[in-house]
């Protein structure tokens, strides 16, 4: 089923890539034509109106001038050259002939009026028109008071070509781009006649010989996000089906193990059933110990557990996991948030000592078990990274593993032997090591007893007087915390800009805000991203520091510390020894903080935004 979805996830995978392969050929720009330097067709009839419709007499050598974009450009700093010349840049870069970026306003302004403009039903790109004409028409006083009034002004030009153009003049204060309507462009004689309400630089476009109308792709784009959806959920299906199998608890069938007369079964016991082997568990070659481990003449000496190690006092800090409620009068402002294009990833490598404390208690009373009676017998135990193996003269007999809710002891025998007896649900696995998963008390009583017969199969012998010992109590006020701290756990973190499903992560901010800062991380992650400050707490006079003081007064180059904040964060009690950071208002820095306490608000808020927060460890706290 695994390798069949895979297959599936990668064939859709590639089809999305090559239909947006297609769909970037097909909608590929056409190439840039020569610099617009177009001239101005000739005028041959100007007809002037009041808002009235009365027509008005003008002197057409004293009342209208033409110019064209050679004299504009012959004639640098006056006012209507400027404009006219400027808007030629404008069509330029929007029309692809030309490079020019001083005319955002205007071509901004252009791209978007003729992306929206439709011909005969179709859109096409600005790319995809022509200027066959460009020029500045400027009236005199009088007239431009009429136009001003309402009126209009109707230009007749010599236009040769036999398709009406589209006629946009450009508001020189705004750069805005008009459109003249359809049906004030007529065709007169041999050329046409164009009604205008008011005048600025004027050009005539044409649809070029190539152009395509820009198909509609919201099917295709629909297709695609469907596929990418269902690969999505075959994906989750098959994870979540994975994930089941391997945590789901065995249970044995009722009609196949009948309990003993003397035998209690829990009602509310789970019936299991048989789970395959991992066929990535490690075992190790009984060869590979061979310097390690005692002479088989001589009696195997007990290794020991780990060292009791010194316990770690946990961090001072206050849970306020609680999201701060808005209140009506709150600044705007402080409500902003600016997400970055990057990630905090944190990723968890946890031993095997630090997977047995973090087991329930149920499953640690199940080890206690396991452990003690092959410690009971004169056998070698060692303890690495990743598992737990005991060697009698040098060969590996069994294995211990935790595997998500499940411990997981290998044995050096073939699951065969015990093929008949179906409540062991022993499955044969790699290099002649069988497996039982132990999720339960009953399974707890099902491994002991396959233990006590390989014991007894490979000759071990009894201790004497030996005592059972709580393999935990070195661990009992341990917290994932402490573990890290203990290097038990081993925790990485770095800044990235792509996805990690095997790590947690959490988006990062420029800029967060006090009132959204517990729907971003989770409490356990904020509290692992604690450092550790080795320096002393002097308790005698404790204060409160807020987050938004430290953004204003420092701007994250340094450690910041009491001393500093002090100095630089002028209402803060002078007389504090040690201090509390709390969260309030936005954190806008990435900021390093040595704090005495914390709460994890305040936690959040420096990790989301990038920085470190460290803090000493506190003795007195168990909190």
């Amino acid at each position: 089923m695994k390798k069949n979805i895979v297959k599936l996830f990668f064939t859709l995978l590639v089809a999305v890539c090559l239909t947006f392969a297609s769909v970037s050929i097909a909608y590929a720009e056409p190439s840039p034509s020569s610099p617009l330097r177009p001239e101005v067709p000739e005028i041959t009839e100007v007809v002037v109106k009041n808002s009235d419709g009365t027509t008005v007499a003008i002197d057409m050598d004293t009342d209208i001038t033409v110019k064209s974009v050679s004299e504009a450009e012959d004639t640098p700093g006056e006012a209507t050259s400027t404009a006219l010349v400027a808007a030629k840049n404008a069509l330029n870069q929007v029309l692809g002939e030309e490079n020019h970026t001083t005319q955002k306003a205007s071509q901004d302004n252009l791209s978007k009026a003729l992306s929206n403009l439709e011909i005969d039903g179709n859109k096409y790109r600005p790319k995809d028109y022509d200027a066959d004409a460009v020029f500045e028409v400027t009236v005199s006083d009088a007239i431009k008071q009429i136009l001003s009034q309402g009126g209009t002004i109707t230009i007749d030009f010599d236009y040769s070509n036999s398709k009406l153009p589209i006629v946009i003049h450009q508001n020189e204060e705004t750069q805005e781009w008009i459109f003249v309507a359809e049906n004030k462009v007529t065709k007169k004689g041999d050329g046409i006649s164009v009604e205008f309400d008011s005048l600025c630089p004027v050009a005539f476009l044409q649809l070029s010989a190539d152009a395509q109308p820009i198909r509609d792709i919201t099917p295709l784009i629909i297709i695609i996000v469907i596929a990418v959806i269902i690969i999505a959920i075959l994906l989750i299906i098959f994870l979540k089906k994975r994930k089941e199998k391997d945590s789901e608890d065995e249970t044995v069938n009722e009609e196949e193990e009948k309990p003993a007369e003397n035998e209690v079964v829990e009602d509310n016991e789970e019936e299991e059933t048989p789970a395959e082997e991992p066929e990535d568990a490690p075992v190790e070659e009984p060869a590979e110990e061979a310097e390690e481990e005692t002479p088989a003449e001589e009696e195997p000496k007990e290794e020991e557990k780990p060292a009791e190690t010194v316990i770690i006092p946990t961090f001072r800090y206050e849970d306020d996991e609680e999201d701060i409620p808005i209140p009506e009068d709150v600044n705007p402002e402080d409500l902003i948030e600016e997400e970055l294009d990057e990630f905090l990833s944190i990723e968890y490598n946890e031993s095997y000592v630090a997977k047995l404390v973090l087991l329930s208690d149920e499953l640690k009373e199940s080890y206690n078990a396991i452990a003690n009676l092959i410690n009971s017998y004169k056998v070698s135990d060692r303890i690495s990274w990743k598992y737990e193996k005991f060697t009698k003269n040098r060969n590996v007999f069994a294995k211990l593993e935790v595997r998500g809710k499940a411990i997981c002891l290998y044995l050096a025998v073939d699951a065969e032997k015990y093929a008949d007896i179906k409540k062991y649900q022993l499955k044969q696995g790699k290099k002649g090591f069988s497996v039982i998963k132990v999720r339960s008390p009953r399974k707890t009583k099902y491994a002991l007893a396959l233990l006590e017969d390989l014991l007894n199969e490979i000759g071990a012998v009894k201790k004497k007087n030996f005592k059972e010992v709580d393999f935990f109590e070195p661990y009992k006020s341990d917290t994932e915390k402490t573990l890290i701290s203990k290097e038990l756990i081993k925790i990485k973190v770095e800044k990235t800009n792509t996805e990690n499903h095997r790590a947690h992560q959490v988006k990062m901010f420029k800029s967060t805000s006090v009132y959204n800062i517990h729907k971003h991380m989770s409490s356990k992650d904020a509290l692992n991203l604690v450092g550790k400050s080795n320096r002393s707490v002097d308790e005698t006079n404790f204060g409160i520091v807020y987050t938004d003081s430290l953004c204003e007064a420092f701007d994250g180059d340094e450690v910041i510390t009491l001393d500093l904040i002090k100095e630089k964060v002028p209402e803060v009690d002078q007389t504090m020894t040690a201090y509390k950071l709390k969260p309030r208002g936005r954190m806008t820095k990435a900021l390093t903080i040595d704090c005495d306490a914390f709460t994890l608000g305040a936690a959040k808020m420096v990790a989301l935004t990038g920085g470190k927060l460290l803090s000493p460890s506190d003795k007195e706290s168990e909190e």
